[in-house]
């Protein structure tokens, strides 16, 4: 069951980094040597140097304690059941009939 989680959170975070990466890149290339450029590129690397564990918990402390987005701990918030028929939590959350 932890494979499916997996598959999730690659294909999210690929999808997100191909969202935002590409058309900063973009940016970036277009106002070469600009602010702009050295602003990204800043931006971009300051990011891939923080380490891993602590900008998941930021990333947990902003979008789970003061949005309440996401769960804090888990795949799922203890509020809702969702059948598990694929074991994709997406697409299972998807074929819920909304009850």
């Amino acid at each position: 069951v932890v494979f499916p989680a997996t598959l999730e959170l690659c294909f999210f975070a690929f999808l997100v980094s191909l969202l935002i990466g590409i058309p900063l890149g973009t940016i970036a290339g277009m106002k070469q040597g600009k602010w702009l450029d050295t602003g990204i590129s800043f931006l971009s690397m300051s990011g891939y140097s923080a380490p891993i564990f602590w900008v998941a918990l930021l990333l947990i402390m902003v979008f789970s304690l003061e949005y309440h987005i996401f769960p804090v701990a888990g795949r799922y918030d203890l509020l809702y059941e969702i059948d598990h028929v694929t074991g994709f939590a997406i697409i299972d959350a998807f074929m819920a009939k909304g009850e």
